[in-house]
């Protein structure tokens, strides 16, 4: 068993998770994404070594990004970086 930390192991949770929070079956992520309902679970699971291409392809039908499934994190979007002075959207009077 992988240890519970392993990329394997996140990034099966992170799809898990990302999948039951779309309300879908194993099934249903199956037959959208062409992958085998059980090599999902294997994934899932961190059962066995899978290929790359199969989880990418999960994490692309479920649009979950790379670190958001490594780091349970979702990115911030939209967020000026730090040295950018926010723009002056009023309108003159």
């Amino acid at each position: 068993m992988p240890e519970d930390d392993s990329l394997a192991c996140r990034l099966g949770r992170a799809i898990r998770k990302e999948r039951l929070a779309q309300g879908l079956r194993q099934t249903d992520l199956s037959r959208v994404s062409g992958v085998a309902a059980p090599t999902i679970s294997d994934i899932e699971n961190a059962a066995r070594d899978t290929r790359l291409s199969s989880v990418q392809r999960l994490m692309d039908v479920l649009l979950l990004d790379p670190e958001t499934a490594l780091t349970g994190k979702r990115p911030e979007k939209n967020q000026p970086s730090r040295d950018v002075e926010p723009y002056d959207l009023s309108v003159p009077r």
